[in-house]
C-alpha cells in the first residue's frame, strides 16, 4: 500500500513538474494598485498620529494648569491663584536664588509685568497661610479698590433754578424750582429784601417793579445763578357817573373814565349793551335797576375791574329819600349849597325827583330846632350857630309837593358821626 502511494507521488511530480499556468492580466493590475495604495495609507496614518500627539501636548501645556488652578481656588478661598496673568513672567533673579521647590509660607515669590510681551504666562499656584494673604498679594491687587475709586469721578457741583414765569401783573405768584447738582446749602435773595434758605419756594410779589433773584451756596462762592422777575402795574379805575340818582327812561347818563390814553376801557351797562369808549353816554329805555361795571386793560394786559353803581330807572316822575347818617367836616363849616342829586357825605340832603315845593327841619332829642330850609339844593352841615354839633342821633321832618300835585311828608332819624 505504501509503495503504491510513493509511485503515485512520483508519477505526479513527473507529470506536473514542468507545468505552468499564466495568470490573467487583470490579476496583475489589481495587485499593482493594492501595492501602490499601501504607502498612502501609511502616510495618512502617520499624519493623524502626529496631529493627535501635538493636540494632546498643547492641551496639557496650556489648559491643564488652568483647570488645576480653578479647582484649587474653589476648594481654598484663602489661596492665591496663579491663574492666567496676562503679559507677566517670573523674574529670572528669583529663580536663580530658589533652587528648591517653593514652600507654602515662602513670601519671596515675585511677579513682574512685561509690557511688550505678546504671550500669556502662567505662574504656579502658591498656597499661603490665611493670615498672610494680604501681605503676599501683589501691590496692584491690594490697591484694586483705590483704582476703582480713582475711575469713579465725582460730578461737578452746579447752581441752577427754574422759574414758573418771568413777568406778570401784580400781585404775581412765582414758583422757584431748584435744579442744582451736588449742592446741599442754599441762599435765596428774592430781589425785594427778603431771603430764603430752603431748597425751592413759591413767592408772591405784591408791588410792581423789576426784581433780581439770586441763588448761591456758602459751599462755593463762585457758584451763583441770577434771574429777573418783572411785575407790571395794574390800572386804577377812576370813574364818574352823572346824574347820580334815579333817572327816567330815555334820560341820558354820562359815564366818564379818567384813565390813561393807552388803557382800554370797557363799560357794561347791565341791559345787554356795552361801550369801549373811555367817556360815553347811555340811555335806558325801560324802567328797572341796572348794575353798571367797568373793566380797564393796560398795555401790559393787566386788568382791573369795578362795580360802578346800581342805576335806578323809574317811570314815576317824583320821589324823595333821605340818608340815615352823614359825617360833617370837623375842620370848619362847609358850603351848604350842593349840586342836584350829587353825593356829598359832609351834608345832609335828600335824593329827590320832581319836587316842586320843599321844607326841611332838624331837631335834637330835646326838641330844639337846629336847621330849617325851603330850598331843596341847601343841605344841613351838622353845625348849629356855627359850631359842630355832638355825635348823636337827630330828628328830621320834611314836607312838600311834587310836580304832579301830590304832596309828601317824611320824618326820621339821622346820625351825626365824625
Amino acid at each position: 500500500m505504501r509503495r503504491e502511494r510513493v509511485e503515485i507521488e512520483q508519477l505526479f511530480k513527473e507529470k506536473f513538474e514542468n507545468a505552468s499556468i499564466e495568470p490573467d492580466n487583470m490579476v496583475w493590475e489589481n495587485l499593482e494598485m493594492n501595492l501602490e495604495s499601501i504607502p498612502k495609507k501609511m502616510n495618512f496614518f502617520r499624519w493623524f498620529v502626529s496631529a493627535l500627539t501635538i493636540a494632546s501636548a498643547v492641551f496639557v501645556y496650556w489648559y491643564w494648569p488652568l483647570i488645576n488652578l480653578t479647582q484649587t481656588t474653589q476648594n481654598r478661598p484663602s489661596a492665591i491663584s496663579g491663574a492666567m496673568l496676562h503679559e507677566t513672567e517670573v523674574l529670572e533673579e528669583t529663580l536663580k536664588h530658589t533652587s528648591e521647590t517653593p514652600k507654602s509660607d515662602e513670601k519671596s515669590f515675585l511677579i513682574e509685568q512685561k509690557a511688550d510681551s505678546s504671550k500669556i504666562f502662567y505662574a504656579p499656584t502658591i498656597i499661603m497661610p490665611e493670615s498672610d494673604v494680604s501681605e503676599t498679594l501683589p501691590e496692584h491687587f491690594n490697591n484694586s479698590e483705590k483704582i476703582i475709586e480713582t475711575h469713579q469721578t465725582k460730578e461737578a457741583a452746579e447752581i441752577n433754578f427754574q422759574v414758573s414765569t418771568q413777568n406778570g401783573c401784580a400781585p404775581l405768584i412765582v414758583s422757584f424750582e431748584n435744579k442744582s447738582v451736588n449742592v446741599n446749602d442754599f441762599e435765596w435773595s428774592l430781589g425785594d429784601g427778603n431771603t430764603y434758605s430752603g431748597v425751592s419756594l413759591t413767592y408772591v410779589y405784591k408791588n410792581p417793579g423789576t426784581y433780581i433773584v439770586s441763588l448761591k451756596t456758602s459751599e462755593n462762592e463762585n457758584l451763583t445763578k441770577l434771574d429777573t422777575i418783572i411785575v407790571f402795574d395794574v390800572p386804577e379805575i377812576k370813574l364818574t357817573v352823572n346824574p347820580n340818582g334815579p333817572v327816567r327812561p330815555g334820560e341820558k347818563i354820562n359815564f366818564i373814565s379818567n384813565n390813561l390814553p393807552d388803557e382800554n376801557v370797557k363799560w357794561s351797562f347791565g341791559d345787554g349793551l356795552f361801550s369801549f369808549s373811555a367817556n360815553t353816554v347811555h340811555e335806558y329805555q325801560k324802567a328797572g335797576e341796572y348794575d353798571v361795571y367797568c373793566i380797564i386793560i393796560n398795555k401790559n394786559s393787566c386788568v382791573d375791574s369795578a362795580f360802578v353803581k346800581k342805576i335806578i330807572v323809574s317811570e314815576i316822575f317824583h320821589s324823595i329819600d333821605f340818608p340815615t347818617a352823614f359825617a360833617p367836616n370837623i375842620f370848619g363849616e362847609p358850603e351848604r349849597q350842593y349840586a342836584f342829586n350829587a353825593r356829598k357825605n359832609e351834608l345832609f340832603f335828600p335824593l329827590a325827583i320832581g319836587v316842586l315845593e320843599y321844607n326841611l327841619k332838624i331837631y335834637n332829642r330835646h326838641g330844639v330846632l337846629l336847621f330849617e330850609t325851603n330850598d331843596i339844593s341847601i343841605g344841613w352841615t351838622g353845625y348849629y350857630s356855627h359850631k359842630l354839633v355832638p355825635q348823636d342821633v337827630y330828628i328830621f321832618k320834611a314836607s312838600g309837593k311834587f310836580e304832579n300835585g301830590e304832596t309828601f311828608s317824611k320824618a326820621g332819624n339821622v346820625t351825626v358821626v365824625y
